[in-house]
Parts: structure tokens; sequence; C-alpha cells
């Protein structure tokens, strides 16, 4: 994988974690005006915004968020596109369509006939994944 496809798919990441954070605000300003007056509050960090808002998510959207905070750490550390279980290369056709997959194509089958489950994806220790660095 070439590091324009790399940004490409980086981007995708970021574009797609705030879609989500974005429908979660939406939601809760939707909510805060059937409360109470809005009050204005002083602007949070964008970390401590972005831990909020992680609060908020549903477990579908956590998981989402999770596993795309995942693969942005394993773009920064070099193991991007690296199966977590065999270690071979994800297909990028794969990584195009899902850029937060976590197993090539042969094990994601393998999972799901078998029932198997993932660690969470923010309990994953990149130092101990399979395969070898990309650089």
């Amino acid at each position: 994988m070439n590091e324009q496809e790399l940004s490409r798919l980086r981007n995708q990441l970021l574009i797609k974690r705030k879609e989500i954070f974005d429908r979660v605000r939406s939601l809760e300003s939707g909510l805060q005006d059937l409360q109470e007056p809005q009050i204005e509050l002083e602007e949070l960090a964008q970390k401590a915004e972005r831990a909020d808002l992680f609060n908020k998510l549903g477990s579908l959207e956590r998981g989402e968020i999770e596993a795309i905070e995942l693969a942005l750490r394993k773009i920064d550390g070099g193991q991007y596109g690296l199966c977590e279980e065999c270690g071979q290369s994800i297909l990028l056709k794969r990584l195009q369509a899902l850029p937060w997959a976590r197993l090539c194509r042969q094990d994601a089958e393998d999972y799901e006939r078998t029932g198997e489950v993932l660690i969470d994806a923010r309990d994953v220790d990149l130092s101990e994944l399979p395969g070898q660095k990309i650089g």
C-alpha cells in the first residue's frame, strides 16, 4: 500500500468518526431543546469533548469509534492493513470498503462461521499483534 492510499484511508476513518460524533451532537441538541433552556458553557478542549460524546454513544457506535481509533493507532504505528489473526496483509479492496477492518477476508469468515469474537478494539495491544511493521 502506498502513501497516497494510506492517506486516503486515514481520511476515510477521520470522516467516519466525525460523522458519528456529529450524529450524536445532533441528537443531543434535539434532546436539550426539549428539556431546559440552553445555558452557554465554556468551550471544552477537543479531547474532553470527544470523551464526553463517546460516553453518550450507543454500543454499535461505540464499537465503530473504537475500531476507527484502533485503525488510526495502527496507521501511526506502521501496522495498518495487517490481519490481527494471521498477520498477513488485508486486501486494499477490503480496506477501501471497510477501512477499520481488523481481519483478512478468510479470518473474518472463520470468525463468523465459528461465532468467535475479537477482543474489544480498545483492548488491543499493538505490540502483541502478529505480522511485521509496514515501513
